[in-house]
């Protein structure tokens, strides 16, 4: 937010940010739990469909919401996680 960037760009530097960091982690998970992959099929193929229809929903749900909302509805989701991670820490 501190950036300025548009709502759009903000969400895909968010988005791709996301990936690296998962994409990074996927060697580690296939090391430690391959295994057990094909037991989790069910679960990956729901979960890979509702990032689909969630990805699909909060576009046009983004594309309602001004500009000026969507930045004081992001500052707030951050400042509730900013007070929660803190509360967890003490």
């Amino acid at each position: 937010l501190g950036f300025r960037l548009d709502r759009d760009t903000f969400i895909a530097t968010a988005t791709a940010i996301g990936l690296c960091v998962y994409g990074s982690r996927m060697h580690i998970y296939l090391y430690t739990h391959g295994a057990q992959l094909p037991d989790m099929m069910t679960a990956i193929a729901i979960a890979t469909a509702g990032v689909i229809a969630g990805t699909l929903c909060g576009g046009r749900v983004l594309q309602r919401i001004p500009e000026a909302a969507f930045r004081r509805v992001v500052a707030v989701l951050l400042a509730i996680l900013g007070v929660a991670l803190l509360a967890r820490a003490s």
